[in-house]
């Protein structure tokens, strides 16, 4: 049995309703109020149905861009409303080469729980060779508008051979300063930085502001980019170290660091709970400043996590370092 739709038998019999009464002389008050009454009964229901279907349109665009829920899936473009990079944090005139994500390069660094393993899970930027053995030539910058998470100083003497700079500053987007919490949301690190020592936990500064210099004192001559969420929750202060010493078991005794968070990965002492590519959260218009440099794709600078489990990095010894260190492919060289 076929049904008519209300709204179409409404219009009908308004039209047929209409029709008679254009064939007689005159349209009494009744026929004229029935009209009206029948149009507004069909307005009504045009405008349910119409209300409805963008309530379910709404709703299907809100669960796909939910800043909340919001987790890079692929190599593509990778813009979220938690985390984007919005301005250049290295000219990169100063950087020969940038090493891959998931290279065989430096040292393992993985979520902690494995869910990937033997592989190095950030970027590592070579500096040209007159920022060797610098600490105030080669400038950074804020990467957006961001909050100081944790700013931590490690500096070393001039060419100390054995001596790995570690300073490092940790950022989080300002614009979602509500959600202050590195364990659930996206934050940016850059490692071997001699931060602006004005710099303080809490500190608002502006996208493009200096943050401070790459520091190449010692035997590092790279500095690293990292898109992580910890596995502690940097805004509580957990990290924070007052002499610059970085011996877990002493800042776990002075309280300033969870060790219960703190989980050793093949030798080297992780603090992720997930990473990703830096490159998955550029602008286009920052991501073009890469291809002036002759970076033609995003997914130039990344290997996939399926190319990276069939082609698995080595250690020397047990870990936590890697013997692929001579591996060109893992670099991408910058030119212009």
């Amino acid at each position: 049995m076929n049904t008519v739709p209300l709204e179409v038998s409404l219009l009908n019999s308004a039209q047929e309703e209409s029709q008679k009464n254009a064939s007689s002389p005159k349209k009494s008050p009744r026929s004229i109020i029935i009209i009206l009454g029948l149009l507004l009964v069909l307005l009504v229901v045009v405008i349910v149905l119409l209300k409805n279907k963008g309530q379910n349109n709404l709703h299907t665009i809100e669960s796909s861009v939910n800043p909340i829920n919001s987790k890079p899936q692929n190599n593509n473009v990778k813009q979220t409303e938690i985390l984007l990079i919005t301005n250049d944090f290295v000219d990169l005139n100063t950087i020969k080469s940038i090493s891959k994500y998931r290279s065989c390069q430096g040292h393992v660094v993985v979520s902690c729980d494995q869910k990937e393993t033997k592989r190095n899970m950030k970027h590592s930027f070579d500096v040209k060779d007159q920022f060797v053995h610098t600490n105030d030539k080669l400038a950074l910058y804020a990467p957006f508008d961001a909050i100081v998470l944790l700013t931590r100083q490690s500096p070393c003497a001039f060419n100390d051979s054995n001596c790995e700079s570690g300073g490092e500053l940790w950022l989080y987007p300002q614009s979602e300063q509500s959600y202050f919490d590195s364990t659930k949301y996206w934050s940016f690190s850059i490692e071997h930085i001699k931060s602006l020592s004005n710099l303080k936990q809490g500190d608002k500064i502006k996208g493009g502001d200096l943050i401070g210099y790459a520091d190449m004192m010692g035997k590092i001559h790279e500095f690293d980019v990292v898109i992580a969420k910890s596995t502690n929750n940097l805004s509580k202060g957990n990290f924070e170290e007052k002499d610059g010493n970085r011996e877990f078991d002493k800042m776990s005794k002075e309280g300033n660091f969870k060790m219960k968070d703190i989980q050793v990965v093949d030798g080297w002492t992780c603090t992720f709970s997930d990473l990703d590519s830096v490159y998955n959260y550029m602008s286009a218009t920052v991501f073009a400043e890469y291809q002036l440099y002759g970076i033609k794709s995003r997914n130039d600078m990344i290997y996939t996590k399926e190319y990276r489990d069939a082609h698995a990095c080595t250690y020397q010894g047990s870990g936590p370092f890697f013997s692929n260190s001579d591996m060109v492919n893992d670099w991408v060289f910058l030119k212009k």
